[in-house]
């Protein structure tokens, strides 16, 4: 994570959110499909660790959903709107 953060850090300052953002999700979204591939080819022992790891590079995704919520909201959005936003995560997860 300590290598990964600050590429992540650089990659968001060079391009703009709307180019960026939809390849990082697309990005989870597969490694999600891959992981429930391989999920149901070998079982939960041999994937484990890896889906332990994978969890680890999500959260960094999760801090910068919060950080364009806080760039793309005015003051008075986000204190109408993050309270059902932060609902919705709960219940997800």
């Amino acid at each position: 994570m300590l290598l990964l953060q600050p590429l992540y850090g650089w990659l968001t300052s060079r391009f703009p959110r709307s180019v960026f953002l939809p390849w990082v999700y697309g990005f989870f979204a597969a490694n999600l499909l891959i992981f429930w591939v391989w999920f149901a080819c070998s079982g939960p022992p041999g994937i484990a660790r890896t889906i332990s790891c994978g969890e680890r590079v999500q959260s960094v995704r999760g801090g910068g959903v919060w950080s364009l919520m806080a760039d793309v909201f005015s003051r008075e959005q986000a204190g109408r709107l993050f309270g059902f936003i932060w609902a919705g995560a709960s219940t997800g997860g």
